[in-house]
C-alpha cells in the first residue's frame, strides 16, 4: 500500500471509472441505487421458476441437511417438547429463524416449500446487493450486469436457492454487508458509528449466526471499516471507534450464541466440540482417512479449486482472473479494491478449515476421489462474481491507465463496446452452462452430489411416503438424525417422538408399545458410528422382546416400519 492509497479518494477518480461521469457520481453519493428493485425482482422470478422445478420434483429434499434445516425450524413451535432447546447446537439459527414462520405450514414443510422461499428471496437479496455494491464503487452498468449473472445464473446458486440449506442465506448476508459497507466507505456524508452499526453490523451479525464462515467476513470488513477510515482522514481514535461500532453487533451476536450453547448443552463450545459438532464427525472421517487435506496444503488448495471450478466453472474462474488483473493494475489497494478482498474472506476460511483439518471436501482432486461438501465453495461465487464485474467495466472503459480527469460524456463508441463486452461475456456464459448440461450433473459437484445423494437415500425416501400416505393416528417413534425423513413423511411433529425429545425418547425406547403406536427404523444393525447410529434401531433391534407388540407392515431397504398390533 502506497502512501496514495491512504488518502481520501478524490471524487473524479470515482468518476473516472464510469464514462459517463457526472452520473456515476450521482449514483454514488445518493441512497438509491436505480435498478436496484429490477435485478431483485428479476432474480427473484428465477429462483421461483427453478424452486417451483425443485419443489414438484422432490429435488429439494436430495440432500439430508435440507430435511434436518426444516425440521429444526419446524420443531421449535411444533414437536412433544418445543421451546428454544429445540434449535440445537452446531448450527447456528439464522436460517433456522427464518425459516421458521414458513415451516408452520405443514404443506409448505412438507414440500420443501418454505426453505424453496426462503432461498429464493436470498438469492434476489444477493443479487440485488450484488448491484448495489458495484454501482457505490463505480463499476459501469455493463460490469454490474455481468456480476449478477455470473452469481444469478449458476446452476448450483439456483439449486442451493431452491432448497432450505443454508449457503444461500450465507451469501445474502456477505453481499448485504459489503453493499452497506461500500455505501459508508464512497458516501460525501461522514456516516455515524451507529449509522455503520445498523446498516452494515446488522447484516455481518446475521452472517454470523448463519454460517461460521460469516465470523470470517465480518473480521475482514472490521479491518477494512478501519483502513478505510483512516484512508479518509480520520484520526486513529475516530477510525477505532468506528470499526468497534461495526463489529459490535457481531461480537454480541457470538457472544449469545456462546451463551446459548452454555445454557442449553453446559459447554460454551458445544457447537465446536460437542457429540455432534463437525470435530465428532470429522474424527470419523479421519479413522476412515479420509481427512488427507489436513497439513497439505497442496492438497488443500487442488480439491478447494476442484470445488470451486465445480459450482463457477473454468470461464467464470478465467474471467475473474482477468478482472483480478485489471482491478490490481487500475484500483491497487485503495477502499474500491479493499471492499472486493472482503468478499474472499469466505474463500480464506474455508481453505484453512481444510488444510488444518476442521473441513472435509471430497471431489475430483481429493484422496480418495469422492463428491461430498462441495456446497460450501458456493462461497466463493460473490467474490468471482465482484471481480467479473469490476473487470468488465475496466474493460469496458479502457481505464486501466489512470486517466487525467474524468471524461465529460459517453461517447457513441463507449456504448457499443459497453453493449460488445457484455453480449460476449453473455455468450461465455451460455457456453458453461451447455459444457455443464453436456454431462448433466456430473460437471457441476454440487447437483452430482444432490443426485448421487437422492440414489442413496432412495429407500428412505420410499419408507417415508408410504408411511405418510397409510399413516392413520397415534406417536411415531423415530431417530430424525439417523433418519431424516419427517418433512416427507408430513405428519406433525408433536406426533413424533425423536431424539431431541430427550427423556421422552429414552423413555419410549424402554418401553415402545406405551408410548408409540409407529416405529420407523433400520431393521438391521446400522454401520453409521456415534451419533449418526440409528438409536431406535440398534437399541430395539438388539432387544426383540420390546417389540413383540409391533408388527412389521413396510419394508424398504435396510428400513422397517413397524405398526402396534391392536385388538380388532
Amino acid at each position: 500500500m502506497t502512501a496514495s492509497d491512504l488518502r481520501p479518494l478524490p471524487t473524479h477518480a470515482v468518476a473516472a471509472v464510469t464514462p459517463a461521469g457526472k452520473a456515476a457520481t450521482r449514483v454514488v453519493a445518493s441512497r438509491a441505487v436505480p435498478g436496484t428493485t429490477i435485478v431483485f425482482l428479476l432474480v427473484a422470478a428465477l429462483g421461483a421458476a427453478v424452486s417451483t422445478y425443485s419443489v414438484r420434483t422432490g429435488h429439494v429434499f436430495d440432500y439430508n441437511d435440507s430435511l434436518s434445516h426444516l425440521t429444526i425450524a419446524r420443531r421449535v413451535l411444533d414437536s412433544a417438547s418445543p421451546g428454544s432447546q429445540q434449535l440445537g447446537t452446531v448450527w447456528p439459527p439464522v436460517p433456522h429463524l427464518l425459516l421458521m414462520p414458513w415451516a408452520q405450514s405443514l404443506w409448505l414443510w412438507s414440500t420443501g416449500a418454505a426453505g424453496a422461499i426462503v432461498g429464493t428471496g436470498s438469492l434476489a437479496a444477493a443479487a440485488a446487493a450484488l448491484y448495489r455494491a458495484l454501482a457505490r464503487l463505480s463499476v459501469h452498468w455493463a460490469g454490474r450486469v455481468a456480476a449478477v449473472l455470473v452469481l444469478a445464473v449458476n446452476p448450483s446458486f439456483l439449486y442451493l436457492s431452491s432448497t432450505a440449506l443454508t449457503e444461500p442465506v450465507l451469501v445474502a448476508t456477505a453481499m448485504l454487508t459489503i453493499a452497506a459497507l461500500a455505501r459508508w466507505a464512497t458516501s460525501t456524508r461522514h456516516l455515524s458509528g451507529g449509522e455503520l452499526a445498523v446498516f452494515a453490523g446488522l447484516p455481518a451479525a446475521a452472517g454470523c449466526l448463519t454460517r461460521y464462515e460469516g465470523w470470517a467476513t465480518a473480521a475482514a470488513a472490521t479491518a477494512y471499516v478501519l483502513i478505510v477510515a483512516l484512508q479518509r482522514g480520520n484520526p486513529l481514535r475516530r477510525s477505532v471507534v468506528l470499526a468497534g461500532s461495526f463489529v459490535a453487533p457481531s461480537i454480541a451476536a457470538i457472544l449469545a450464541w456462546l451463551a446459548y450453547n452454555f445454557a442449553m448443552y453446559g459447554d460454551p463450545l458445544d457447537f465446536a466440540r460437542g457429540a455432534y459438532s463437525a470435530s465428532a464427525f470429522n474424527a470419523v472421517y479421519r479413522a476412515e482417512g479420509l481427512m488427507t487435506t489436513d497439513g497439505s496444503l497442496g492438497l488443500t488448495l487442488d480439491t478447494y479449486a476442484a470445488g470451486v471450478r465445480g459450482i463457477a466453472g473454468v470461464s467464470t474462474l478465467l474471467l475473474a482472473t482477468l478482472g483480478l488483473l485489471l482491478m490490481c493494475l487500475r484500483w491497487g489497494l485503495d477502499r474500491r479494491a479493499l471492499a472486493v478482498w472482503v468478499a474472499a474472506a469466505p474463500t480464506a476460511f474455508l481453505v484453512y478449515g481444510l488444510y488444518s483439518g476442521q473441513h472435509i471436501m471430497m471431489n475430483e482432486a481429493s484422496l480418495p476421489v469422492g463428491a461430498f461438501n462441495n456446497r460450501q465453495a458456493l462461497s466463493t461465487l460473490p467474490w468471482l462474481a465482484m471481480l467479473v464485474g469490476v473487470g468488465t467495466s475496466l474493460a469496458v472503459t479502457q481505464h486501466w491507465r489512470r486517466p487525467a480527469a474524468a471524461p465529460k460524456r459517453l461517447p457513441t463508441a463507449g456504448h457499443w463496446r459497453a453493449a460488445g463486452t457484455l453480449t460476449l461475456l453473455i455468450g461465455v456464459l451460455t457456453v458453461q452452462q451447455l459444457w455443464w448440461a453436456a454431462d448433466y450433473p456430473g460437471r457441476a459437484s454440487v447437483l452430482t452430489e444432490a443426485v448421487n445423494n437422492r440414489a442413496t437415500e432412495a429407500d428412505r425416501t420410499a419408507a417415508a411416503s408410504w408411511l405418510g400416505s397409510h399413516y392413520d393416528g397415534g406417536l411415531l417413534l423415530l431417530d430424525e438424525a439417523a433418519i431424516p425423513a419427517s418433512p416427507i413423511v408430513g405428519i406433525p411433529l408433536r406426533q413424533q417422538i425423536n431424539r431431541s425429545d430427550g427423556d421422552l425418547f429414552r423413555a419410549a425406547l424402554t418401553r415402545p408399545a406405551e408410548h408409540v403406536r409407529w416405529i420407523f427404523m433400520h431393521h438391521t444393525s446400522s454401520d453409521q458410528p456415534g451419533t449418526q447410529q440409528d438409536l431406535v434401531g440398534a437399541t430395539l433391534g438388539a432387544d426383540p422382546p420390546r417389540i413383540q407388540a409391533f408388527r412389521e407392515v413396510h419394508r424398504a431397504g435396510s428400513l422397517v416400519i413397524l405398526r402396534r398390533i391392536e385388538a380388532p
